[in-house]
């Protein structure tokens, strides 16, 4: 049996596993119906052995790679945002469809 984490934001998420695969129970949404909080249920580097595992569970659930960065504020050019580099990957189980952004 595996047990849950504690519930955390999914950006507290994505800092605890970075550069992982990682599949959520969700347990909050926000505005936009995007998943705000949830319960770690699986982790690793390699999306085939989430993806071997996420099958045995049923819920509303989440998986994605936590590649998403932002750097600090570049000073010359002042920029608030900072830069991205990676991209998100997200997979909504129930819609088992994947969006890049």
């Amino acid at each position: 049996m595996i047990e849950k984490s504690q519930e955390l934001k999914i950006s507290e998420i994505k800092e605890k596993y970075p550069k992982q695969w990682v599949t959520v129970e969700i347990t909050e949404r926000d505005i936009y119906d995007f998943p705000a909080r949830g319960k770690v249920l699986l982790q690793g580097s390699s999306i085939d052995s989430i993806l071997d595992k996420v099958k045995f569970f049923q819920g509303n659930l989440y998986t994605f790679y936590s590649a998403f960065q932002i750097d600090e504020p570049h000073r010359h050019n002042q920029n608030p945002v900072g830069t991205l580099h990676a991209t998100s990957l997200l997979w909504f189980t129930e819609m088992k469809t994947a969006v890049y952004w």
